[in-house]
């Protein structure tokens, strides 16, 4: 139990340094994973809407190439003019992630480095 703590701390203190929460508190984070699709759109819609607490929006962009989504580019399009802008403009914060290894990368065989997630 004490090293499942441990842990539960190392990557709350990982989060807050990574996504800007400021110091550690001792309370629940709300965080929602979200793919940009209508589902979790709808679940982030229902949460604002209800005043339920959220206190980050994640969108994990996958890419192909270094230049190159993995998205189609219309999906693209509706998430970082359309959805990000409202959820904000509710106040909410929203980060994009992506592993620092691309699609090609790491398929290919060219396995360099560890695979994390990285803020853009």
């Amino acid at each position: 139990m004490r090293k499942s703590l441990e842990t539960v701390g190392k990557a709350a203190a990982l989060c807050t340094q990574k996504f800007g929460f400021g110091e550690v508190e001792n309370r629940v984070k709300y965080i929602a994973s979200w793919s940009g699709g209508k589902d979790s759109a709808a679940s982030i819609i229902l949460a604002h809407e209800n005043n339920e607490p959220l206190d980050l929006i994640i969108f994990s962009e996958v890419m192909f190439g270094k230049d190159v989504s993995g998205e189609l580019p219309e999906h693209m399009e509706f998430v970082k003019n359309k959805c990000i802008p409202l959820f904000e403009s509710w106040g909410h914060k929203v980060k994009t992630l992506r592993a620092k290894k691309t699609y090609l990368e790491t398929f290919s065989g060219n396995q360099q480095g560890e695979n994390a997630l990285e803020a853009v």
